[in-house]
């Protein structure tokens, strides 16, 4: 489900294109195991996918041979089943948004810090 959010397929889209049933793909039946043979269909299907992110779920979802390019007009487009195209200004707003939140996570990790500090102090004193 990572899979195809990440890529922005439809549930019906990917059904439509593996043979796995709808109702495999939603509610409590997405947190079934994959069958070997729907995980051969998968990777045949999204050869763009990690076999290994698949079935493990470490490394990235994505391989490595994938082709990027960035073109005169800055977009960056992915090849694979389907093209991917990202404007220079949506990933400068991204980018922003990812600053904005480190800064307010980091402002809450220093607010944590000084209440487990203070809670320190009060316990050695007792």
């Amino acid at each position: 489900m990572q899979f195809i959010k990440n890529q922005n397929i439809s549930k019906s889209d990917f059904c439509a294109k593996t043979g796995i049933s709808y109702s495999n793909v939603k509610g409590n039946a997405q947190k079934s195991e994959l069958g070997g043979e729907q995980i051969s269909k998968i990777l045949e299907i999204y050869p763009e996918l990690s076999a290994d992110w698949l079935v493990t779920g470490r490394g990235p979802m994505l391989r490595n041979n994938i082709v990027q390019s960035i073109e005169g007009d800055h977009n960056i487009q992915t090849a694979g089943n389907g093209n991917i195209t990202v404007s220079h200004r949506e990933l400068e707003d991204k980018i922003s948004f990812l600053e904005d939140n480190v800064l307010f996570l980091t402002e809450q990790l220093k607010e944590k810090d000084n209440q487990i500090n203070t809670l320190l102090s009060i316990i050695q004193k007792q």
